[in-house]
């Protein structure tokens, strides 16, 4: 058991259709949320290969070195499983309670550790042959406290850089998921749901304070558009981002940029990983979110709604 894992309360605030609430005075929430503490957490760079079972092997061990390096939340890339063509889909997508998400709800609880499992293909009980790309937040507890169904799909063609049209295959979500831990008030977003700027302030005015996205950004638009929008993200929200990317070609063709990022509130680079397999580290200081939300109150300031 890592020391220190048992501050954690069982007392979480579950937010999945509310309609947003605006900021709250920042001096209120520091007190209210007992932001003093500071978080030791990881993000977790990994290739998905043809061998599913390996890949959730690696992504396993990795965790659980993070875990005795300290980090309190590890978050993983989105679809670290499977990378897969479409006619294989169906023998590997699961229900929310299925295999791996219950093997992550073990592991948190043995490890004593907050968990992002990156996200699966579950499978869309009201539509037939369909699925949703899920993440979750998991508990020291092994509790499911948190799920997310990725809301924007990627449907592009971008001649000789990169084709895909996953709403052939998959469902979106349609609720913005934040919900208050320990650690502060945790928001959920999935890889090109980057480039909607609307769901990261919705995200704010429910006075999220750390973005997760477990993505699999391309390398081809990645190379330019991936540093700069996970930084913008956190100067416009004031927010700590902790984005896990995969990296490298996957068994359908399709690279991943790598360059897993932790930023901080003010744009900060923390940590990133470049084009291999491991894990970043970095703190979540909530003391120094205050400071910028405090000397800095853009959140407060706007006008247009």
């Amino acid at each position: 058991m890592l020391a220190g894992c048992r501050l954690q309360t069982k007392k979480y605030k579950h937010v999945f259709q509310v309609s947003p609430h605006g900021i709250r005075n920042v001096a209120q929430s520091y007190k209210q949320n007992n932001l003093g503490n500071m978080w030791k957490v990881a993000a977790i760079q990994t290739k998905a290969s043809p061998h599913y079972s390996q890949n959730h092997e690696i992504a396993t061990e990795l965790v659980i070195k993070a875990a005795e390096n300290g980090a309190k939340l590890v978050v993983l890339p989105e679809l670290y499983k499977a990378m897969v063509p479409r006619n294989k889909i169906p023998s590997l997508a699961e229900y929310i309670d299925g295999q791996t998400m219950t093997s992550w709800q073990t592991l948190a609880k043995n490890l004593g550790i907050w968990i992002v499992p990156g996200s699966f293909m579950q499978i869309d009980t009201n539509n037939p042959g369909m699925y949703k790309n899920t993440t979750g937040l998991i508990s020291t507890e092994g509790e499911l406290v948190a799920k997310y169904s990725k809301i924007h799909l990627f449907d592009v063609d971008i001649p000789g850089v990169v084709r895909s049209k996953e709403s052939e295959y998959m469902t979106p979500g349609n609720d913005v998921s934040v919900t208050s831990t320990p650690m502060g008030n945790i928001g959920f977003s999935i890889c090109y749901d980057l480039r909607f700027p609307e769901l990261f302030r919705n995200l704010s005015e429910r006075d999220c304070q750390v973005i997760v996205l477990p993505s699999c950004f391309s390398e081809g638009t990645g190379k330019v558009h991936w540093k700069c929008m996970v930084q913008t993200r956190a100067i416009e929200n004031q927010c700590y981002v902790i984005a896990p990317n995969q990296f490298g070609m996957t068994d359908v063709g399709f690279a991943g940029y790598g360059h897993s990022l932790i930023v901080d509130p003010w744009g900060k680079i923390l940590a990133e990983c470049l084009e291999e397999q491991g894990i970043i580290y970095a703190d979540i200081d909530m003391q120094k979110l205050f400071k910028v939300r405090t000397e800095l109150p853009a959140l407060t300031h706007r006008r247009i709604k």
